[in-house]
């Protein structure tokens, strides 16, 4: 055989070889093969991309993106021998933040505006500011997983439209046909009794402008400081009082401390008080 024909031989050989490694890597069934990707591989199955290749999603179009995504996975093969991985893989959501647009268009092009009875949602503006699919729809393909938290929740978006100067009126978002205050909010003595409820977390989902919701009601900060009891003489508020009587009742709160002669309140008293009760626990 002549040695041109054994190095076509070799080029065709070699050629078919890699031709067939590059297709079975690309399979969900190889990625399964680390255990460290067996989660993600679990979840992919249950999701609703549960029939689009691992390919599909992580490499960018065309043949030389494949080729060189191939090239920079061979590092992955060193991270998996030294256990060195992330745990969770993709701990801090890099890939869904970097994933182009252009890998979930190609099967998804009718994305415009969508809307259901809670939402309404414009695509158009988020990609003409660079803002990638996957950056909200950021565990579409991997959802339930631990450690992760889906991006598509409403404080990211305020968080967004705050750093983007965006609107973040209700109505940008929430249908005329949505009710924008919760079952809570309708209950008799709501408006005096919601600091009970304590958490401060839930409310600032909507009410994120402390400025707006919380001082403008409230006239001081809320929840109060730990330092509150201390420090509140010094706020300065012309109306305190005023606004302290909207939680509090002034005779039967304030005048606990603060009670002077004649049923006034006196500041001083107060001190007084305070003065009396450190002693008594010194004794």
């Amino acid at each position: 055989m002549k040695l041109s024909v054994k190095i076509l031989l070799a080029i065709v050989f070699v050629l078919v070889l890699l031709s067939v490694s590059l297709s079975v890597t690309s399979q969900p069934n190889f990625c399964k093969s680390c255990h460290e990707m067996n989660d993600d591989y679990q979840a992919w199955k249950i999701s609703v991309h549960k029939k689009v290749s691992c390919a599909a999603c992580h490499i960018e179009p065309g043949p030389i993106n494949f080729v060189a995504h191939k090239i920079s996975a061979l590092k992955e093969v060193g991270v998996h021998l030294t256990n060195s991985y992330e745990n969770p893989i993709n701990k801090h959501g890099a890939v869904s933040k970097n994933m182009p647009s252009e890998n979930c268009t190609g099967c998804h092009k009718n994305i415009g505006k969508v809307s259901d009875k809670d939402l309404v949602y414009d695509h158009e503006p988020h990609l003409k500011n660079n803002i990638n699919c996957a950056y909200c729809h950021n565990r579409i393909a991997h959802p339930g997983l631990k450690g992760h938290t889906s991006r598509i929740v409403m404080s990211v978006c305020i968080d967004c439209h705050l750093e983007k100067e965006a609107s973040v009126t209700c109505r940008t978002c929430h249908p005329a046909s949505f009710k924008l205050s919760p079952a809570s909010h309708d209950s008799v003595g709501w408006a005096k009794g919601h600091g009970k409820s304590g958490d401060t977390a839930e409310c600032k989902k909507c009410h994120f402008d402390e400025k707006r919701f919380c001082l403008d009601c409230h006239g001081v900060p809320m929840p109060h400081p730990e330092d509150w009891e201390e420090e509140h003489g010094k706020a300065k508020n012309a109306s305190l009082q005023n606004f302290c009587g909207k939680c509090h009742n002034k005779q039967a709160f304030c005048s606990s401390c603060h009670e002077a002669p004649g049923g006034e309140i006196n500041a001083k008293n107060g001190e007084d008080k305070k003065d009396k009760d450190e002693e008594n626990d010194k004794d």
